[in-house]
């Protein structure tokens, strides 16, 4: 099917939102739902994309072990290629170079070239680095040798294919063990993006739907290694949501292969394999999923605007044993309900009694998405609301809250209502949960077709490129005006939970006049947060009120100050005093400084509050008596550090220290003997004496010195340090 439409057009059946009836749903099968033909427009031509939104799924088999050449009792007597080849299963080989080309002696051998050609040629899949020798190696540069070299052995070991998947080695270590986004600019990581299509190591992983963004370093879904795998029931209840979720991408992995009560964790029960591949067969001959190499799987054209929450509708998901890899979980009293749902299908219900949640968990690439949803208020229940939230992952803790804890609430009691918001996911934060949760425990809530689709703005019509960022006490916006001639004003609102949806949602930030075409600012007092975040939403309103957008960003509230300046002082080459200082402030940066002189560690009374962005200052002329240099930064939200003091090295100050202190004199030398010399000190009548080499000196010279206080026949002197 295929629909002629306008560039920021398209249709995707497979993400028709409507419910329909069970008969219906069986009906119509999941090949026709999932697959779109979309034609867009480019000039005076138009260019064919179709997408294809069926399911795909991926067995990735690491090592290439002998035990796939070996009969099993599990697998009706065949060996595991014979049985997956009898299927027609595409594996992804992650090869050990080494042991399939040098290994042939071991008893038993590895799986040799020829086999696992053979198995491609007859079955298909792809034949995937897994590194040369599999193991840790000495320096940075041995593990590039490794991920290069494996490539062009597969390459020379099997002509004609093209390797275009690396697979990280589990002892592979530091910055090798690809386990955070950081790492993925780290020269190992770079030699593998030059070398590969994608990666797969352990970053994180998840419910990809959509089609692969992130394509270095994330995980597999499901491992059916005995230590590893789940109930079979669990894995064939989660390939039944897989079948469900169009665009969706999930991987299946696994090592060698054993009969069916083996005890090594890492190996495949030959019956859990058996049933596995024919449940993966029989959805393959229903059309309701494609089995599919890794790298077809990254590089499939994908409708973007599916719904990125698996099963949306709760229809198939079993949260809990079933599901022990998501998408859905409940916590709390929620439950699935097999009636009351909009069309009385099914939906997740929040008893009263206690707080319950329901969360998604999806793998999501950065960009502007709308989440929408229904919700309805049981009759009898307390007029409270759902809270909507969505932490975003980058690794371990959340980085990020898109939405925190944001109460949407019914207009009426007993009616299903139609609701919606927009979020920005950022980048190296995929991670993203996205939950519902009760206000409060008196009242009774029933949920159903969530989704999360792509929305990304047309720059032309809508304001576009928004950033947040705090500059020295303001919050600044700037974005993309469109060059629309019929958007005469740009709003912006606020809000303290979420991005607001409309230009009457959240709190007034400011408004400006558009300049087409060009990047535009508004800046606005600091706001206070409760949640930590601050949401924005930039709309376009056209000369008629209608608007357009809105285009959205967020950001995190520094609540912490400046770290206390450390501070030092010295002498220039021309004799006057310079002091410098050092701060961070890793959320906002350092906006200024303020420094001073005082006669005490209290308040710079000398000269009061002195204002600078820079980092040092010289005195050319100091008052005599006891002086402390004050210091303290503040940083771009407006928080001032504590403030830091040190004393300056007057005259006063010098004959005020105990014997020992190390001090810094400076002056002109009025007596030079053999051993010593005297200089008058710099804003002082008084001069001190200079122990130690006295050769480099002359009389009349200004100079300064630095050296330790003694006290020599009752008399104050300076020990020149060597």
């Amino acid at each position: 099917m295929s629909v002629r439409r306008s560039r920021s057009e398209h249709i995707s059946i497979g993400h028709a939102r409507k419910k329909v009836c069970v008969l219906h749903k069986v009906a119509i099968t999941a090949a026709f739902l999932a697959t779109v033909a979309v034609i867009v427009a480019t000039g005076p031509a138009f260019a064919f994309i179709a997408y294809d939104n069926t399911p795909r799924v991926v067995l990735r088999i690491d090592d290439g072990r002998a035990s796939w050449r070996q009969p099993f009792q599990g697998l009706g007597g065949m060996s595991a290629l014979d049985y997956c080849k009898l299927k027609r299963i595409p594996i992804t080989w992650a090869v050990v170079t080494d042991w399939a080309s040098n290994k042939y002696r071991w008893n038993p051998p590895p799986l040799s070239w020829s086999e696992l050609i053979g198995y491609i040629n007859s079955a298909g899949g792809e034949l995937a680095s897994h590194s040369v020798r599999h193991q840790p190696e000495a320096s940075q540069s041995d593990y590039i040798r490794e991920l290069v070299n494996s490539k062009a052995e597969i390459e020379a070991r099997a002509p004609g294919f093209s390797c275009k998947t690396f697979i990280q080695p589990g002892v592979w270590r530091d910055e090798a063990y690809l386990d955070s986004f950081t790492k993925l600019n780290l020269p190992i990581a770079m030699a593998i993006k030059a070398n590969y299509s994608q990666s797969m190591a352990y970053i994180g992983g998840g419910w990809t739907i959509g089609g692969v963004y992130h394509h270095y370093g994330f995980s597999p879904n499901i491992c059916l290694d005995r230590g590893s795998c789940p109930s079979l029931a669990a894995v064939l209840a989660t390939l039944d949501i897989v079948a469900a979720t169009p665009g969706c991408v999930f991987i299946l992995y696994g090592h060698g292969i054993q009969e069916v009560n083996g005890r090594n964790s890492g190996d495949i029960c030959a019956d859990v394999l058996k049933t596995v591949v024919d449940y993966l067969a029989d959805l393959r001959d229903q059309g309701k999923v494609r089995l599919v190499s890794l790298n077809e799987a990254c590089s499939a054209a994908i409708d973007p605007s599916v719904n990125r929450l698996s099963d949306g509708d709760l229809e198939v998901v079993k949260p809990g044993s079933l599901n022990p890899v998501g998408p859905v979980s409940l916590t709390g009293g929620a439950y699935i309900a097999e009636r009351g749902g909009i069309d009385d299908s099914r939906c997740a219900v929040f008893p009263s009694g206690q707080i319950s949640k329901v969360q998604w968990r999806s793998w999501l690439a950065p960009g502007r998405y709308k989440v929408s949803w229904w919700q309805k208020l049981v009759a009898g229940s307390s007029a409270a609301g759902l809270y909507v939230g969505m932490s975003a992952y980058g690794s371990g803790n959340p980085s990020t809250w898109p939405v925190r804890y944001k109460l949407v609430q019914n207009s009426q009691v007993g009616s299903w209502e139609h609701k919606e918001i927009y979020v920005l996911i950022p980048s190296t934060t995929p991670d993203v949960g996205l939950f519902f949760q009760q206000s409060s425990a008196s009242s009774v809530f029933y949920l159903d077709r969530a989704s999360m689709t792509f929305e990304p703005l047309d720059p032309s019509q809508s304001p576009t490129g928004t950033q947040v960022a705090a500059v020295c006490g303001q919050y600044v916006v700037s974005w993309n005006t469109p060059s629309d001639p019929q958007v005469t004003r740009i709003v912006v609102r606020f809000d303290t939970h979420a991005c607001p949806v409309s230009p009457a949602d959240g709190s007034a930030f400011g408004d400006v006049e558009t300049v087409p075409g060009v990047r535009q600012s508004l800046g606005g007092d600091i706001v206070t947060s409760p949640t930590g975040f601050v949401y924005f939403s930039v709309f376009g309103v056209r000369s008629d009120g209608s608007y357009v957008g809105p285009d959205v960003s967020f950001i995190a509230c520094d609540t912490t100050p400046p770290t206390q300046p450390q501070l030092s002082v010295g002498y220039t080459d021309d004799g006057r005093l310079r002091a410098a200082w050092t701060t961070s402030d890793p959320e906002s940066g350092i906006c200024e400084y303020a420094y001073g002189l005082g006669t005490s560690r209290e308040f710079p009374n000398v000269t009061g509050w002195l204002s600078t962005q820079d980092s040092e200052t010289t005195f050319s002329k100091l008052p005599s008596g006891i002086l402390y240099l004050l210091v303290m930064a503040k940083n771009n939200i407006g928080l001032w550090s504590q403030v830091s003091s040190i004393q300056l090295p007057t005259a006063a100050s010098v004959f005020s220290q105990a014997d020992g202190a190390q001090v810094v004199v400076s002056g002109i030398i009025t007596a030079k003997f053999g051993d010593c010399f005297y200089i008058r000190l710099d804003n002082s009548l008084r001069g001190i004496k200079i122990l130690g080499n006295t050769t480099a000196y002359e009389e009349g010279a200004y100079v300064t010195v630095s050296g330790t206080l003694v006290t020599v026949d009752g008399e104050r002197a300076v020990l020149i340090t060597p």
